[in-house]
């Protein structure tokens, strides 16, 4: 009888424990790609409050949203996205949030979440209108609103930005109400001329829809340590649960690797990719940064010993980015189930 009631009182324990952890899904297919992505999954995966799925656009159809905690919406492009997910997957989304659900969006997670056509519709703005911007460290003002909710102190932080949607203000949506909390305080210069300013536009939106509540941002605070305080008081202020991300420990001269990350949607299945990074990523011996062309293009490479390629993507490269590939002396990795030889 003592026993049983042991591991009554046990297993009792262990789902304490369990229900501790924050379900998380992370939303990875088409239309996912950048470093963001992985820098996404690497938080969220090491974080030891987390208890982390990385879904796709048939897990969100079958139902698989149900339970989770939050969903984050990483960055890449929209559109792709909407052309898998159809009005079924955007319903999907949509129920999960005014159900209750939290939902984070970084870049392409504030552009689906706009109120246009082939967009999931949540929030009451649009896009201006304006094109490609490039990328850059975008400077963004917190509002008091921010300093409240997300508990960091107030000022100005510089965060990383490629090519989000600067939102303009457009039609209702039925159950939500939104608030701009922090304003870009920069402008945006695009081959070397001044297009428009983005003083004074929305950079950070939080709103709620019917039960649910929704944190979104136009550029990428997951890829810097010094920001991960504004992705902890988002989860909080989602969640009402705090989170941890301990940086791993690594040896003293590990491999250091780059992994590149612009087209990794365009292979069978995407989670793959993100998965393989994650295991470069916790090991001790191998320091793993994200990359893109463009960071090929301008010299990544004399500060890395390998370089990996997933899905044998080179052909992808633009001109400038082959030309430093040609002259790299360190070791080139392009299939993942070749990632052991690292």
């Amino acid at each position: 009888m003592k026993i049983n009631m042991f591991l009554f009182l046990l297993g009792i324990a262990g789902a304490c424990l369990g229900a501790e952890s924050l379900k998380v899904a992370l939303y990875v297919d088409i239309g996912c790609r950048g470093g963001g992505v992985v820098q996404w999954a690497r938080l969220l995966e090491t974080s030891p409050d987390v208890d982390l799925e990385i879904v796709n656009c048939s897990d969100v159809k079958a139902g698989k949203l149900a339970g989770k905690d939050m969903l984050v919406m990483p960055g890449g492009g929209g559109f792709e996205r909407y052309a898998q997910w159809k009005e079924e997957g955007c319903d999907r989304f949509r129920d999960y949030i005014r159900r209750g659900g939290a939902y984070f969006g970084t870049c392409c997670g504030l552009a689906v979440a706009l109120n246009e056509e082939k967009r999931i519709r949540l929030v009451p703005f649009k896009r201006d209108g304006n094109g490609l911007r490039g990328g850059f460290n975008s400077s963004v003002k917190l509002l008091p609103r921010a300093v409240e909710l997300l508990g960091i102190p107030a000022g100005t932080r510089s965060i990383s930005y490629h090519n989000g949607p600067v939102p303009i203000p457009a039609d209702p949506v039925p159950g939500c109400t939104a608030e701009v909390i922090g304003t870009y305080d920069c402008n945006l210069m695009e081959r070397g001329k001044e297009k428009f300013s983005m003083h004074g536009r929305p950079a950070m939106i939080w709103a709620t829809l019917d039960k649910g509540k929704m944190f979104l941002l136009g550029n990428h605070p997951e890829y810097s340590a010094c920001n991960e305080d504004i992705i902890v008081g988002g989860i909080r202020a989602l969640t009402g649960r705090t989170v941890s991300f301990p940086r791993p420990k690594k040896e003293s001269r590990p491999l250091r690797v780059a992994y590149y990350c612009s087209e990794m949607d365009t292979g069978a299945d995407t989670r793959a990719v993100v998965k393989d990074a994650l295991k470069l990523m916790l090991r001790p011996d191998v320091d793993v940064t994200t990359v893109s062309g463009d960071s090929l293009a301008v010299g990544i490479l004399d500060h890395v010993d390998a370089l990996v390629i997933p899905g044998r993507r080179t052909k992808k490269l633009s001109v400038a980015a082959r030309r430093m590939l040609d002259q790299f002396k360190g070791q080139i990795v392009e299939d993942g189930s070749s990632l052991t030889v690292l």
